[in-house]
């Protein structure tokens, strides 16, 4: 069974961008292993700090990659991320869905009264 996954990872970062790329690749040819998975959308944020040094890294080339991949596919590509030395940091996540409201769901929430709270009253001062 499919299900539709976000994988965001760091690379080190290289001056050279066909390294980069290559890497990238590496990843998209790990997620479609054997027919297990499809890449959508590759999404590349860029060379960007790191908030603490990593490897030695201050920086890194951030990629957020969205992906159907069949469940079967998550051991094999947690353990090619964990053993590639160009990957500082990897997250595999299943994206959460918004559900749209219904019309009928808006117009409950339209007519319900809104509590007012009451403003409170200054004491009065004696003199």
């Amino acid at each position: 069974m499919r299900k539709s996954y976000e994988l965001t990872f760091v690379v080190r970062n290289d001056p050279n961008d066909d390294a980069i790329n290559a890497v990238i690749n590496q990843v998209q040819a790990w997620v479609e292993a054997d027919n297990l998975g499809q890449v959508t959308k590759i999404n590349r944020w860029g060379r960007r700090r790191l908030a603490y040094e990593i490897n030695r890294q201050r920086d890194g080339y951030y990629v957020v990659m969205n992906a159907d991949m069949d469940t079967q596919n998550h051991a094999e590509l947690n353990r090619n991320m964990k053993l590639s030395s160009d990957i500082l940091r990897y997250l595999l996540i299943v994206p959460e869905v918004k559900k749209e409201e219904s019309p009928k769901e808006q117009a409950v929430k339209e007519e319900a009264p809104k509590e007012e709270t009451p403003e409170e009253e200054a004491p009065e001062e004696q003199a």
